[in-house]
């Protein structure tokens, strides 16, 4: 069993001291968070409430851990686990002052958070069923915990340019997703001996990417060698002031493919010739001689065993010999002949202490020394005996674990979302718990042509609930209707994984929470009546389905008024109004960012429209729509700068002002107003309108650019030099009034001013009630700025702040 290496050990009590430095007042709040951060502990929407990330080590947790980890999520915790994407066990609720204590007690089970976030090198995920899975080249577990064991002492991998995932698959399937990672080792032979072909650049996320090869074939030991170099390679040459350019396949783009291989190979001939220790890689495969001390039980004529069988556990049989499923691939039957393995759906991932702790007692019970974590945010359990099958069964039905099928369309991945990520912008598990609440009402988890599709969400484009590569997925954002915030999510179609044909999902829509069950039935059933009996999934979109989501979307893309319908304006699982508050670490710039896409989206949509009416030669059409690819325009980066205009006229004139004339775009579009009123007027011939739509997609493409290339601070790079004009001396400038300024305008406008600020100097902000108190001051404190005081008066509030830092 891998063990948790001194660094780390040592290393608790430099997190003891910081800790308590914090609590005494002498360590700030921003200073404090780079400190705990790669250590595992996140913050989360309830003030002073933290979650700590369990590294689960080559996705295998014991039954010793498995008990600690419900006792430290009972006694510091709500006494709720929740399995990650990555496969880690979160703890959450956690107070400031008890991590230190979780920590030290999951030590003495070699368990540690340390790397758990921040910009490290995260747990290295394996294949789940490594070890067990027939089609395996090799069991690659041992490799995944050595070589995590190495990466963890060295205090580098702590401060990267951004995070930095590894990961390990057993077989071309790809089941731990290999080429959607920083770096992907999968297991092949060459000649009889052992080796690992490696991916490198993939990644999930803003502009996901597939990853691509950079070595067809290393031995086995070599893995260490490869993981330091491109580590390295990362380091030296990664971006570290914009967060939103810093991941590696964003290095990969933009010094190139070439480029890169050519540091990676310098980089990995110097690693060769330092005097790094060969790892040491040790199975556990001991399990297998051990024997249950549960009898046999009588399950043959149990219907819910049979459908239990048949959906959740799988061995290594020909297809209707004895218990074998008639349902099972061979790709999920059992390496070992004599031995089952069991899925165990874990609703959105999460578990009690009480139900985990049982659970451990079912598998003392029956021997079993493990369970294996998936990126499904389930459990797997290995090594079972076709005798102990029954016990098993009536064990995890007495614990409420046999409901539903794993890995199926009703198994929906979520991350936490806003419930309590502070990165989250919607409530990604309210929206899975009325997607399944749908699907089991109109029974399509019991329909064949479904059960293998998936759905899985994120709360924000950042990916922990794996959209990017979902059949069906979603990820959160926002949008404002009637001068208030609506929940809506981008719908994507076609995700996939594999060594040969992963590919990432396509957006496909753009459309109100609230309508996000009602699309997804209606594509099902579209699916289920026009899907030919010889295409899978991915034949049907490319014939049908994509066409078919498109068609949708103009059916739901619409929000009603507030007056209308109020709904819309709640998100799914929440009783308040939907709005940014409570978005953290300066993420209040995440629901700016999404305004930002959503115009540049909504005109791109507009432009495709405009020229498919060509063809049928629609000139009304055309008109309308050209008239929308400029209105969407001129608004799209408008935010940035902290302005929200009220009309098209008004869009258009700050367009011109920011920017046309800050040099943002070319002085071509100087005259966008009079283009707009060209096509308002109408009764244009189709050359002049193929001359407005050659100008709009220019123009469009210029804004794409300008968004590509913003920094985290919203600043853009002018394509030529803007005038340069003296900022107010602050001291001139006490007050700023924000009163009566939605979020996320109001924080905008107030880090906008900032700029103009000198260090050290003082403004007042006054605030709005609700939600711009509690949001901006938050925002604004995670941007390195200091809040002195927060003072109510007269209904509102002044709140003094100090600007320590440029943004």
């Amino acid at each position: 069993m891998f063990k948790l290496p001194q660094e780390i050990i040592d290393d608790m009590e430099h997190y003891a001291n910081n800790l308590q430095g914090y609590l005494a007042g002498e360590i700030s709040a921003a200073k404090f968070r780079p400190m705990r951060v790669p250590r595992g502990m996140y913050g989360q929407r309830k003030e002073k409430l933290f979650m700590v990330r369990v590294r689960i080590i080559a996705g295998k947790a014991y039954v010793h851990q498995l008990e600690k980890l419900a006792h430290c999520a009972r006694k510091y915790g709500t006494g709720n686990l929740h399995v990650t994407t990555r496969q880690d066990i979160q703890i959450h609720n956690v107070k400031i002052e008890d991590t230190i204590k979780a920590i030290r007690e999951l030590a003495e089970v070699e368990l540690s958070p340390r790397g758990g976030g921040g910009n490290t090198v995260r747990n290295i995920m394996n294949c789940p069923l490594s070890g067990i899975c027939p089609k395996e080249v090799f069991d690659t577990s041992s490799y995944s915990a050595a070589l995590s064991g190495y990466l963890l002492k060295n205090p580098r991998n702590y401060n990267l340019p951004r995070k930095f995932k590894i990961i390990f698959d057993g077989c071309p399937e790809c089941c731990a997703l290999s080429k959607i990672n920083d770096l992907g080792f999968v297991a092949v032979k060459k000649n009889g001996a052992r080796g690992f072909k490696v991916f490198s650049g993939g990644g999930m996320g803003f502009s996901s990417m597939i990853g691509f090869c950079i070595e067809e074939f290393i031995p086995v030991g070599d893995c260490v060698y490869v993981s330091e170099a491109v580590i390295r390679v990362f380091d030296k040459y990664g971006e570290r002031k914009n967060r939103h350019k810093a991941r590696l396949r964003f290095l990969v783009e933009r010094i190139g493919k070439e480029e890169f291989m050519q540091r990676y190979k310098e980089e990995l001939t110097q690693v060769r010739q330092e005097n790094i220790k060969p790892l040491e890689f040790v199975s556990d495969t001991d399990e297998l001689q051990k024997k249950s001390t549960a009898g046999q039980k009588d399950v043959f004529n149990d219907e819910g065993f049979k459908e239990w069988r048949a959906e959740n556990v799988f061995s290594h049989r020909p297809e209707g010999s004895g218990l074998a499923s008639d349902s099972q691939s061979h790709s999920q039957s059992h390496r070992q002949p004599e031995y089952y393995y069991a899925h165990i759906r874990l609703e959105l991932g999460d578990i009690s202490s009480d139900t985990l702790e049982k659970l451990c007692g079912l598998l003392k019970k029956l021997n079993k020394g493990q369970i294996r974590t998936t990126s499904y945010q389930n459990i797997i359990i290995p090594y079972i005996r076709q005798e102990e099958l029954g016990e098993v069964y009536y064990g995890l039905k007495e614990l409420g674990l046999v409901s539903g099928k794993a890995e199926s369309i009703e198994d929906i991945v979520s991350c936490t979302g806003a419930a309590t990520c502070n990165l989250g912008i919607c409530n990604s598990r309210g929206l899975a718990a009325a997607l399944e609440a749908m699907i089991h009402k109109e029974g399509f988890n019991r329909i064949k042509e479904l059960s293998e599709l998936n759905i899985k969400i994120s709360g924000c484009p950042n990916s922990c609930g794996q959209h990017p590569i979902g059949k069906i997925s979603f990820y959160g954002a926002s949008r404002r209707f009637d001068n208030r915030s609506v929940p809506f999510y981008r719908m994507l179609l076609g995700g996939k994984v594999g060594i040969d044909d992963a590919a990432l999902a396509k957006e496909c829509a753009f459309i109100p929470a609230k309508d996000i069950p009602n699309i997804v039935r209606d594509f099902l059933k579209g699916y289920i009546s026009d899907k030919n009996s010889n295409e899978d999934f991915y034949a049907y979109l490319e014939r049908r389905g994509y066409q078919e989501a498109a068609d949708l979307a103009k059916k739901y893309e619409k929000c009603p008024s507030y007056a209308e319908n109020k709904e819309y304006y709640f998100d799914w699982g929440k009783e308040e109004e939907f709005s940014l508050a409570g978005i953290g670490p300066g993420e209040c710039g995440a629901g700016v960012l999404d305004m930002m896409e959503a115009d540049l989206a909504d005109a791109g949509y507009s432009l495709k429209a405009a020229k498919e009416y060509f063809d049928s030669e629609s000139l009304g059409l055309i008109t309308k729509e050209l008239y929308r690819v400029l209105s969407f325009s001129s608004r799209s980066l408008l935010v940035a700068f902290g302005l929200e205009p009220k009309n098209d006229l008004e869009a258009l004139r700050y367009f011109k002002e920011r920017l046309v004339s800050g040099g943002i775009v070319s002085e071509v579009f100087n005259d966008i107003t009079e283009k707009a009123w060209e096509l308002n007027a109408g009764s244009l011939g189709k050359g002049r309108l193929k001359e407005l739509y050659d100008y709009a997609h220019v123009l469009l493409g210029e804004l794409k650019d300008a968004y590509k290339n913003m920094d985290s601070a919203f600043k853009f790079t002018p394509k030529i030099p803007a005038p340069q004009v003296k900022a107010e001396e602050s001291a001139s400038a006490v007050t700023l009034n924000l009163r009566g300024v939605r979020c996320p305008m109001n924080y905008v406008q107030a880090k906008v001013y900032l700029e103009n600020v000198k260090i050290g100097h003082v403004i007042e902000i006054c605030l709005d009630e609700g939600e711009p108190i509690q949001n901006v001051p938050v925002s604004l404190k995670n941007d390195g700025q200091e809040i002195l005081e927060i003072k109510k008066v007269d209904g509102y509030y002044k709140v003094l702040v100090k600007k320590w830092v440029d943004s």
